[in-house]
Formats: C-alpha cells, structure tokens, sequence
C-alpha cells in the first residue's frame, strides 16, 4: 500500500490553542491534529486559527461600565425640556496574545451608546414600550453656557413627570445606557477581521423628573 515505515520516523501529537485560564491568562491547548516526521527532520505543526485566537483573546478584555453623565442640571429636569446624555469618554482597548509562529492583537473601540429613559410611551398602557434610542459614540455633555430649549445632539424630552404613581412609588425614572464595544483583530500572518460579538457594558442612574411653571407676580 506504500508509505512510510514507523520505524524511520515519528508520529507527534499537535495540540493548539484552545482557551484562555481567565484567571491567569495562560493558553489552554487541545489536540487537534498529527503530524508525521521522518527522522532527523523537524516536524512543522500548523499555526492556530487566527480568528479563534482572536476570539480568545478578546474574552480577556474587560470593558468599563459607563459614566453617565445628563446635563446642563441633573438636580432640575423637568418635562417639555430637552436634557443632553452623554458618557465619560473611553480610549480604545487593546490586547495581543502570541504562540509559537503566531501573534493575534484584539482591538475593542467604543462606537455608540443605546440609552433607555425609563418611561414608557403611554404610562396608562400595560407593559407599554420603555422609550429608548442609539447616539453614536458616546453623546455631547452640555456646554455650560446652553440654552435651556436647545436641542443636544444627543438628548431626549421627557413626557411625563416621574410621579410615585408612575414609578412603582420611587418618584424617578431609570436611565440605563449600553455601549457597544466593536472588536477587530489583526494576526502576524496579515489576516484580520471583526469579531461577530461587541462588548455590552451598561450603568443605570435614577432621575427626577419635575415641570417648570411660570407665576404672574404683580409690580409694585
């Protein structure tokens, strides 16, 4: 039938990189192939799958929750008052992981924010749709000089006040914001590409929700 004779040369095991110990970080190694080797020459195992090490190596990188921040005044929104939403600015996240004839880098980059307000769009409807939207990356703080009418780049109007009745007796609506993380990934071996599961970190914070009334006060 042909082929070698066992005897003139060896059969090796490869075991490549399987997972990553989240503890210490070491590479965990499962067999995944054979290689034959005549004796005297050195076996060649074939390099990781770098999309694998990539997905690895991103499941080591920890994205930090969000640092809401609402403006111009958290301690005074009311209804019919646009509020601007933002979050604390983040720089990107890196991280490179490197075998034996491979080196994968992860690259994790903040891209944009959902926000959820808390109410809903009509509180007298039963399990009525909590309002909520995307702004790219991670919103516009207030400038301290802004017009209270003025409409953020980011933002929302609140319809209805944050009444006890309203809010299950805590007098405040839940801001909740989730950003959205996109994980790229680049391999010594010139291949890349853009890992199918963002990163979701989110933070919630509780607002009052007040109303701004005008009172005639006679001269004199």
């Amino acid at each position: 039938m042909g082929g070698d004779d066992p005897s003139e040369g060896v059969l090796y095991l490869v075991s490549c990189p399987d997972a990553i110990n989240i503890n210490t970080g070491a590479l965990i190694y499962a067999q995944t192939d054979t290689i034959w080797a005549r004796t005297g020459v050195a076996p060649v195992a074939p390099p990781p799958d770098p999309a694998a090490l990539a997905q690895q190596a991103a499941g080591r990188l920890q994205a930090p929750d969000p640092s809401i921040q609402i403006g111009p005044n958290p301690g005074q929104l009311a209804v019919k008052v646009p509020i601007w939403l933002s979050i604390t600015d983040q720089p990107p996240l890196t991280l490179t992981v490197a075998v034996p004839r491979l080196s994968v880098t992860v690259t994790a980059t903040l891209t944009s924010t959902t926000w959820s307000m808390g109410e809903p769009v009509d509180p007298a409807t039963p399990n009525a749709k909590v309002a909520n939207f995307t702004c790219e990356g991670t919103g516009t703080p207030a400038p301290a000089d802004v017009d209270a009418g003025t409409k953020p780049p980011c933002g929302y109007t609140y319809i209805w006040k944050s009444l006890t009745d309203r809010t299950d007796g805590t007098g405040t609506w839940p801001i909740t914001a989730t950003t959205h993380w996109t994980v790229t990934w680049t391999a010594s071996d010139g291949t890349n590409g853009t890992l199918p599961q963002p990163l979701t970190p989110q933070a919630t914070t509780q607002v009052a929700i007040g109303e701004w009334r005008s009172t005639l006060v006679a001269g004199g």
